[in-house]
């Protein structure tokens, strides 16, 4: 599998104008197998609990450690100023940028339960604007 990943990503890393947005599991297994040896950048999603921010903490260290400079985190699933500042506070500790966030949304676990991708589940919801928003960010800042 992760040759197969390698093979697509090092052709879209070739490909002049395109961009690959490539959505792992949460397993350090793909930097350290070389997914992302032709990664510009790697973003770790992180939840606002202790667990969720090391591992994202730590996905940080392996990849800069593999020699990926541009490493951020994305808060996602944030229900108000508490979990924000949970975030932040932690990105601010171990020198992480937060590139973005994304709100909580209950019509998220609407679109899990029904098996359908949340941009067809609830085009105009808070979270896939913020979703929309950032990817957008992210490839602009390229």
């Amino acid at each position: 599998m992760h040759a197969t990943v390698r093979s697509v990503i090092e052709v879209a890393a070739n490909a002049a104008d395109e961009v690959c947005i490539l959505d792992t599991e949460a397993s350090p297994e793909h930097l350290s197998r070389g997914t992302a040896r032709y990664a510009d950048a790697l973003v770790a999603v992180v939840e606002p609990y202790f667990k969720s921010l090391e591992t994202g903490r730590r996905m940080a260290v392996l990849a800069r450690d593999l020699g990926l400079e541009r490493v951020s985190l994305i808060a996602n699933k944030i229900r108000d100023d508490a979990d924000l500042a949970a975030v932040r506070e932690f990105a601010d500790l171990h020198d992480l940028e937060l590139a973005g966030v994304v709100p909580f949304d209950p019509a998220m676990t609407g679109a899990e339960r029904e098996g359908v991708a949340p941009l067809d589940y609830a085009p105009d919801s808070d979270f896939v604007s913020a979703i929309d928003e950032l990817a957008h960010r992210l490839v602009k800042a390229g």
